[in-house]
C-alpha cells in the first residue's frame, strides 16, 4: 500500500476522534441548541466524505504511482 494512503488512513481516523469527542461535548453543553450545531457538521462530514471517496477512487491520480523514482 502506497504511503500516502496509510498517511490518509491515519489522518482520517485522528481526524474522526477528534470530531466525535468535539462533537459529543458540543451536544452535552448546548442542551436543546445541539441540533444547530448539527446539521452544519452533518454537512461538512458529507462533504469531506465524498471527497475523500473520489480521491480514493480516482485512477487518474494513481498514474505517478507506477513510476519509479
Amino acid at each position: 500500500m502506497p504511503v500516502d494512503k496509510v498517511a490518509l488512513i491515519f489522518v482520517i481516523a485522528a481526524a474522526a476522534i477528534y470530531a466525535a469527542i468535539w462533537l459529543g461535548g458540543v451536544v452535552v453543553f448546548s442542551g436543546p441548541f445541539a441540533i444547530l450545531i448539527l446539521i452544519p457538521v452533518c454537512v461538512l462530514a458529507y462533504i469531506l466524505g465524498r471527497v475523500i471517496s473520489q480521491r480514493l477512487k480516482n485512477r487518474e491520480d494513481d498514474h505517478y504511482d507506477s513510476i519509479e523514482r
